[in-house]
């Protein structure tokens, strides 16, 4: 990542101040002598401080490196921040396997059927007359623009306790919308629970001026499609298979 020093520091003396502790407090806490912050905050030079360092002041205001060399801490609302955090955490556990992603394949949802009462199997989307109004169609019901011309080029969910759905969604514009022309795409994060309205939308792209979260909502996307098209092992898979290749290693040496 690029080192900024200028949103180091603003970081630094903004996450001090909202958690209530002072700047000789921090110094002392990552080794330094009083007074280094204000030094480091007057000299011209860019050069980013060494990699314990960075984790020592990282691990004393409870954020990420990451978060202390990119996020804007000072502008963001409280929101921002405490969703921040949970993308954060939702990448960490992702790349570690901890949370599993299954993608709904973009065939499956164009192929949509409606159900007997008149709903459809899948909660991200509604239905909606056709041109005729004898027939109901389905259309992907986004949770952050009220669009019917919207289509779910990527779908993935995972699936926390409670009948929870968490789902990463990049949707398309496909124009059809007169109120919203242009071909452009978009992510959205929203939490769907066992009815079909229950949804918690959490936070989008935006296409046009763009958002402070937008950074970690693409990371997001990236780390779940990887997580979903590569192949992973976990911990018990890894063992097994090592167990198995050590045995065949005993095999040749006799």
């Amino acid at each position: 990542m690029k080192y900024d020093k200028k949103r180091f520091i603003t970081n630094v003396y903004a996450l001090a101040k909202q958690q209530g502790m002072k700047i000789r407090d921090l110094e002392s806490g990552c080794g330094v002598c009083a007074g280094y912050f204000a030094r480091l905050r007057q000299e011209k030079k860019n050069a980013a401080p060494g990699a314990d360092f960075l984790l020592a002041v990282a691990e004393q205001l409870s954020v990420s490196v990451d978060s202390l060399l990119t996020f804007d801490f000072s502008e963001a609302t409280g929101a921002e921040t405490k969703l921040h955090e949970y993308l954060e955490k939702l990448i960490r556990e992702t790349e570690s396997h901890q949370l599993v992603w299954q993608e709904d394949s973009f065939g499956y949802l164009d192929n949509l059927l409606i159900n007997k009462d008149g709903t459809t199997p899948h909660p991200l989307f509604d239905t909606l007359p056709d041109q005729t109004g004898r027939e109901s169609l389905p259309f992907y019901l986004s949770r952050f623009r009220d669009l019917k011309g919207l289509v779910p080029v990527n779908t993935y969910g995972c699936v926390f306790p409670g009948g929870l759905t968490l789902y990463m969604v990049k949707v398309w514009n496909t124009g059809d919308d007169p109120s919203s022309p242009g071909d452009w795409t978009e992510l959205e994060l929203l939490m769907t629970g066992p009815g079909k309205y229950d949804s918690m939308p959490f936070c989008h792209t935006d296409h046009e001026k763009g958002t402070r979260l937008e950074p970690d909502m693409k990371k997001l996307f990236s780390v779940v499609s990887d997580a979903v098209r590569l192949p992973h092992l976990t911990p018990k898979a890894m063992a097994y298979i090592d167990s198995y290749l050590s045995e065949g290693n005993e095999h040749e040496k006799e």
